[in-house]
């Protein structure tokens, strides 16, 4: 059975799961039963549970025998992995806010920089940021900021606590992110991290090395350390 081109036991699932993400089915309450989601969706037990057994095998749900079907507490998205940037992507996930660790400054770019870059790029020079970003005041994404120093006029004397980098670059310059490239690597949290991040030093993180493409053929580098227990990385390039 399907619903247009797509098999019902992925409509279920896809129902039940944005239902999870959404909080109508919160953490640890129990799901409606097998009979009551087989004339909910008009399916089959077959169906249902064909959808149950991704939905638990993805993690959202526990089965128990006798029971029925437990919400597991689920990370919300966190779209760190977008080119539309954290704030864009974040919707009604929380409250955003941002805490500048180290105002913008022209600077040569660091030594051993991560990713590779042009003549050009380097004799402009860098414009280097340093920022917090929390959600509901929990200190989320300590990220650092490297964007070369050309055609961005006055960017240092911006104030960014309140502003999205991306939506800075497209409102005050119409400079568009169109592309990107990331690395992803676990590391252990350094002594600055920990503090920022408020984890124990040397707990595992994640540490994203991002270069992104912009329409005037400006790059924007950013180098993010991420605490992903309370959210998942979520995103597309």
């Amino acid at each position: 059975m399907t619903e247009g081109n797509t098999p019902m036991h992925r409509v279920v699932y896809k129902t039940i799961r944005k239902n999870i993400e959404e909080n109508v089915y919160p953490g640890d309450s129990l799901l409606p039963s097998e009979n009551e989601m087989c004339a909910l969706f008009e399916v089959t037990r077959p169906t249902i549970r064909q959808a149950l057994t991704r939905l638990e095998n993805d993690g959202f749900i526990k089965r128990y025998q006798g029971k029925g079907s437990i919400v597991q507490k689920v990370h919300h998205r966190l779209g760190i992995l977008s080119i539309k940037g954290v704030s864009q992507v974040l919707g009604t996930q929380g409250s955003l806010t941002t805490q500048i660790i180290k105002k913008p400054v022209v600077e040569p770019w660091p030594d051993d920089f991560m990713f590779d870059l042009t003549p050009e790029e380097k004799s402009y020079g860098c414009i280097s940021m340093k920022r917090l970003r929390l959600i509901n005041g929990k200190p989320i994404i300590f990220d650092i900021v490297h964007l070369v120093n050309i055609d961005i006029p006055r960017f240092c004397q911006k104030k960014y606590e309140k502003r999205s980098l991306f939506s800075t670059l497209k409102n005050d310059y119409n400079i568009d992110v169109i592309n990107g490239e990331q690395n992803i690597r676990a590391i252990n949290a350094t002594k600055e991290i920990a503090k920022h991040l408020k984890v124990p030093e040397r707990q595992a993180i994640l540490h994203l090395e991002g270069a992104h493409y912009t329409s005037k053929n400006l790059r924007v580098f950013s180098e993010a350390f991420c605490s992903t227990d309370r959210f998942y990385l979520h995103g597309s390039f």
